[in-house]
């Protein structure tokens, strides 16, 4: 599995008593899966 985590933060003051904040952050992942079925087993004869 990849995996991307990020997050930002952006503050900006205008005065001492008021500011402006904003946030964004991401959890982005993949993952493969692979999935097989046997066609025969060990007790079967082959053709």
């Amino acid at each position: 599995m990849n995996r991307l985590m990020g997050f930002v933060l952006l503050k900006y003051n205008f005065t001492s008593w008021l500011s402006l904040q904003g946030r964004v952050g991401t959890d982005y992942y993949t993952q493969r899966i692979e999935e097989r079925t046997a066609t025969r087993t060990l007790f079967e004869s082959s053709p």
